[in-house]
């Protein structure tokens, strides 16, 4: 099959260059496919320098408790997608990690821009190609992938910023986070803008990426894509 969750290598990387003092990141979940989904920080956090640390909570009620636990101790809290956060524990999350200094991580874009400070999404356009693709090779009796694994993750991500919430954290962002941030941006612009049928402006827009970021394999994949079918 194929996966829509980013690996946590993904936000441990991006964590470590906005923050690269942070060393101990902790993830909150309720249910065994939060579980499941923190489990892969086990196995990643020495890579990257950092000390993971999952904890199981019975309920809403106690993530407060859990929070106060920690404080003084978290540089950064993955936001598990887990039924432990509704709107009310995940504003109670979002205000302590940002009176707190602490980096708070999710792959929502939407949560990121409602008080998180950075989120890791995949590129979703990509995933229905990459369908497509596995489904193609199953047909043709051909190896899913070309290292025996059940599952793929996406290729590639976006990462984005919230500047306002991270100030207000304490953080400073480097110039390089902010391009990327920018990028971002733009990129998905330009998406929008092939989508609409608009080849031309979304070609320019990929060419501006390309400028700034030449080791940009996603944009260039596009670029490629409509220039040929331009």
């Amino acid at each position: 099959g194929v996966s829509m969750d980013v690996s946590l290598s993904e936000f441990f990387k991006s964590l470590k260059d906005l923050a690269p003092k942070a060393t101990r990141v902790y993830a909150f979940y309720s249910t065994d496919e939060g579980e499941y989904l923190a489990q892969e920080g086990d196995h990643l956090d020495l890579r990257y320098g950092l000390d993971f640390h999952r904890v199981r909570l019975s309920d809403r009620g106690a993530l407060s408790s859990a929070l106060g636990d920690i404080k003084g101790k978290a540089d950064a809290i993955y936001l598990v997608p887990d039924a432990l956060y509704d709107s009310e524990s995940f504003q109670i999350l979002s205000e302590f990690c940002k009176a707190n200094g602490i980096v708070l991580m999710t792959s929502f874009s939407s949560l990121m821009q409602a008080g998180a400070t950075f989120s890791v999404r995949p590129d979703y356009t990509r995933i229905g190609s990459m369908t497509g693709e596995m489904v193609r090779r199953v047909l043709s009796g051909q190896s899913c992938t070309e290292h025996g694994a059940f599952v793929v993750f996406p290729e590639q991500t976006f990462f984005s910023v919230n500047e306002s919430y991270a100030r207000d954290s304490g953080l400073t962002i480097a110039p390089e986070i902010l391009r990327r941030g920018q990028r971002t941006r733009l990129f998905l612009a330009a998406v929008n803008l092939m989508n609409e049928g608009k080849p031309r402006s979304a070609l320019s827009a990929f060419r501006s990426i390309l400028r700034d970021d030449p080791a940009n394999a996603a944009a260039r994949s596009y670029q490629d894509r409509l220039v040929e079918s331009i």
